[in-house]
């Protein structure tokens, strides 16, 4: 069974030593399939830092619905860990 949560980190480490905007376009997705993993587990500690990191990546990089679903996902977990609905 493959491991998501290593193989993901695996890509963003990767990606991350590149400058290329190709590469970074793929971490946002990165980040945000990350994030999300994280939360469905109930791992939102770990989540948090996750998707808030897409999304300062996803503000000048990404594409306008990036970033709003990058701000979605920050707020939901935000709501999740201090126990709102």
């Amino acid at each position: 069974m493959l491991d998501q949560k290593k193989l993901t980190s695996e890509a963003l480490k990767c990606a991350s030593t590149v400058r290329d905007e190709r590469p970074e376009h793929w971490m946002i997705v990165l980040h945000a399939s990350h994030g999300s993993f994280l939360q469905r587990k109930k791992r939102l500690t770990e989540a948090f830092p996750v998707f808030r990191l897409g999304r300062r990546m996803a503000v000048p990089l990404g594409t306008e619905r990036q970033g709003v679903v990058a701000r979605d996902a920050i707020t939901e977990c935000g709501k999740a860990l201090a126990g709102g609905p």
